[in-house]
């Protein structure tokens, strides 16, 4: 039989059984008699001979088994539950190897006739097959689990091979069990009033329920669990998650297995007492702070300068559903109150009864005379840094940026305000130029405190990169490769064909600017029409440094190999782990060196200078794995191969 040998050989040589050359993991050869490997160094100009002999060795084979033994068996099938169904599982109770007999006991109403197929699990000594199954896990080394899909009812036969592939039939035996006559218990009982759950005690056929005085009886949820085997029926309607009105007289029947015995059930509502006491709990007005007293039945209240205090909304809770009156009027959460002058809520508990007067008195707060600027940023700045002791604030910013008609984003402290060349300043929204160093006057809430804040730019050295980083074609069509020693940008199409005019994006070296043909582009939409090949040129933020870049439609690499003249040019290895060595018989100047996927997409595009040495060496390491075609073309030829990378 043909082998397939992995091997591997000394860096650039090339291996041949009987003059044809070998790859590593591919090529076939027939081991019966005894091959020469030869192998070719990289120039050609070595070659070393190896003998290979494969030996076979004898192995002794064991005599497959002939028994078989189910050690488990589980039934899965749907068991009737009301309107719907629940999956129900079944396990043997006897399984009997010799007379190949499985008896499980199934209830009274399962079903007996199936339009489908139901899940099975037979476990099975090691070695053992069930027939028809559809999934085999290995739960143990002594054990085989299988999984099928049969209806037993049709076909009550289970066929397994043994190791041997000896047959035996297992026949599963159903016992239908005679219906329960005992009514069951409830599980659970748990109702829903509004947003409160309440769950039932039961004791002596009656289900208990304590509900806080107040609640809204006649629409609530009930949900109740039993055990399937019996059903529970509330005026005729069968029960398990149903609206209740338990101002009515609530009387359960719960009918056994066999549809004839049945068990009364009876709800007892118990409302819980009216609470007696209330009190204040919380009182909040916005920025304000409070403090709370429940000997004093006082509320003090400190809102910032400025609060109009006879339009307070005051949010408050009280304890035990109380309720506040203040002038015999019920009061609501954001009722609004005069706090000019203190003011007397009257307090009634659940029950309907007063619980006293609660005062509430509020004062204004001294105004602030803080000058601070907490925060501060331009549009497009690097950072900034906030200096509150010689209220200095520092924004870095690109050496090229524009200081004209900016909207600063800032904040100061509470109440107090900004103003920047006498004219009162907005966040985000006043537009101002910007000097060197710009002064702001922060007033304080009281009026009468301020300060000066400097703002001073601080612009970056200007950089003096210029270059072409990466073009995107915003139709997702093209692939753009550029050789930067070339000055050239390569485009690639799948399908050969290139648009007329193509939309592009690009990106370049940090704050630099760009033209193509001599026109000033925006980076984030530049039209470009490929058959004039346009100039792209960057040009640095210093504008010292400029280049250009060539945009050039890509020489289309065919996908089939052509096999290079051994004459001409070697390149290896060949599979590669990442470098590749190209080697050239005749001097060369310039070669064009281009690297195209199995796809047909240029990922890689390079001219190269050759002086004295006739070597070039690429790294691939960066590739992904698989096949590339690597096509080179010179002033007088052009030829690619197929390229392997590990």
């Amino acid at each position: 039989v043909p082998l397939v040998a992995n091997f591997q050989s000394s860096y650039g040589s090339k291996v041949y059984v009987n003059g044809v050359i070998q790859q590593n993991g591919i090529t076939q050869n027939n081991f019966i008699s005894n091959l020469v490997y030869s192998v070719k160094s990289g120039l050609g100009n070595v070659t070393k001979d190896y003998l290979v002999q494969v030996t076979q060795v004898a192995t002794q084979i064991t005599k497959a088994s002939s028994s078989v033994s189910v050690l488990h068996f589980n039934y899965t099938y749907e068991q009737p539950n009301g309107a719907s169904y629940l999956n129900t599982s079944a396990t043997a109770y006897s399984i009997n190897n010799e007379t190949r007999e499985i008896h499980v006991d199934l209830p009274f109403n399962a079903p007996k006739k199936t339009e489908f197929a139901y899940n099975c699990n037979i476990v099975t000594n090691a070695g053992s097959t069930v027939l028809n199954y559809y999934s085999k896990s290995n739960p143990y080394p002594n054990q085989e689990s299988f999984f099928l899909k049969k209806d037993f009812n049709y076909d009550n036969s289970i066929s397994i091979l043994a190791e041997d592939g000896t047959r035996a039939d297992y026949r599963v035996i159903f016992h239908y069990q005679p219906p329960s006559s005992v009514p069951a218990k409830f599980f659970n009982y748990s109702v829903q009033f509004n947003n409160i759950w309440v769950n039932g005690f039961i004791e002596n056929n009656v289900i208990n329920l304590n509900v806080p005085y107040g609640t809204d009886l006649s629409n609530a949820f009930c949900y109740l669990s039993i055990n399937i085997k019996s059903k529970v029926y509330l005026n005729g309607l069968r029960q398990v998650y149903n609206p209740v009105d338990y101002t009515k007289e609530i009387v359960y029947k719960v009918v056994a297995e066999d549809g004839v015995t049945f068990d009364v059930y009876r709800v007892k509502i118990n409302v819980e007492p009216a609470a007696s006491t209330s009190r204040f709990v919380s009182y909040a007005v916005n920025g304000a702070s409070t403090v709370i007293s429940e000997l004093d039945k006082t509320i003090l209240l400190e809102v910032p300068f400025g609060t109009n205090l006879k339009q307070i909304q005051p949010r408050f809770s009280l304890t035990n559903q109380g309720k506040a009156y203040l002038n015999n009027q019920l009061q609501e959460a954001n009722s609004v109150v005069d706090l000019s002058h203190p003011i007397k809520y009257n307090v009634v508990a659940q029950n309907g009864q007063s619980v006293g007067e609660w005062t509430v008195s509020a004062t204004v707060a001294q105004p602030s005379s803080e000058t601070a600027i907490l925060s501060y940023n331009l549009p497009l700045q690097y950072s900034s840094t906030i200096d509150g002791v010689n209220k200095h604030i520092t924004v870095e910013v690109p050496w090229s940026f524009n200081s004209k008609q900016l909207r600063a984003n800032f904040t100061v402290s509470s109440g107090a305000y900004a103003k920047l060349n006498n004219v009162v300043q907005v966040s985000g929204q006043t537009a101002n130029d910007f000097n060197s160093l710009s002064t702001y006057i922060v007033t304080a809430q009281n009026g009468s405190s301020a300060s000066m804040w400097t703002v001073e730019l601080k612009r970056d050295l200007p950089q003096s990169e210029a270059k072409l980083k990466k073009i995107i074609d915003l139709r997702g069509e093209l692939n753009f490769v550029i050789d930067e020693q070339a000055g050239v940008a390569f485009v690639s199409s799948r399908n050969s064909t290139f648009p007329s005019k193509l939309k592009t994006s690009y990106v370049t070296s940090k704050m630099a600017s760009s033209l193509v043909n001599g026109v000033e582009q925006q980076v984030n939409e530049v039209e470009l029409n490929l058959d004039t090949e346009p100039v792209l040129t960057v040009v640095s933020e210093d504008g010292k440094t400029s280049k250009n870049y060539v945009i050039r439609k890509a020489a289309q690499i065919a996908t089939k190999a052509v096999e290079a003249k051994t004459s001409d040019v070697q390149i290896y290895p060949n599979p590669t782990n990442g470098l590749v060595t190209i080697t050239f018989a005749d001097k060369q100047d310039k070669v064009l060196i281009q690297l195209c996927n199995s796809n047909g997409t240029l990922v890689f595009s390079h001219q190269e200078t050759l002086s004295s040495s006739n070597t070039v060496t690429l790294n691939l390491s960066t590739f992904a794995k698989g096949i590339y075609f690597l096509q080179i073309t010179n002033a007088q030829t052009q030829f690619t191969e197929k390229i392997i990378v590990k």
